[in-house]
This record gives C-alpha cells, sequence and structure tokens, in this order.
C-alpha cells in the first residue's frame, strides 16, 4: 500500500491563523477540526480527520479534504466539527 498522502511535503503558510482542517461536499464547506495557531499542525491533522469521519459515515471518502485559514482578525473563531473525537485540547 501507498503511503504517500496528498500533503505530504507541503509547505506550511506562515501566515497567521487559524487554521482548520475542511472537508468540501459540492458548493458544501465544513471546518472539521481547529483552529490551529500553524498551518503544519491542521496539515499534520487531515489524514487522521478523514480517517476517523469516514469510520463514522462512509460518504466522507467522497468529500474533497485540506486545509483553510480564517481571516486572523476575526472576532471568533468556532471549533471544529470532530474536535470531540480527538484528545488534544485546542
Amino acid at each position: 500500500m501507498d503511503t504517500q498522502f496528498w500533503n505530504d511535503g507541503q509547505a506550511p503558510d506562515t501566515k497567521p491563523g487559524p487554521y482548520y482542517v475542511s472537508s468540501q461536499n459540492g458548493d458544501h464547506y465544513w471546518l472539521m477540526r481547529g483552529p490551529y495557531a500553524k498551518h503544519a499542525d491542521a496539515l499534520a491533522a487531515v489524514r487522521d480527520t478523514m480517517n476517523k469521519a469516514i469510520d463514522l459515515d462512509a460518504r466522507a471518502h467522497w468529500m474533497a479534504w485540506g486545509t483553510c485559514r480564517l481571516p486572523a482578525d476575526l472576532v471568533r473563531a468556532d471549533p471544529g466539527k470532530m474536535n470531540r473525537f480527538f484528545e488534544e485540547g485546542l
């Protein structure tokens, strides 16, 4: 089995966050996990987040998975929809 993942080796963005693991289905987007202060942390969380989503609902396999950054001056950074499935304190 090939262990490569689409974002392996991707250079992290250095702009101020907050960063999230995101998913997309058609015109719908979701903030799935985060916020992270660093893009590298969000990139590192994509695979585990996607795999957990697929475990919960196989349709998640067909979604597009990646990361996104919200404006740094955003008044509020909502928690990702899947944070509760992971132990880290975001």
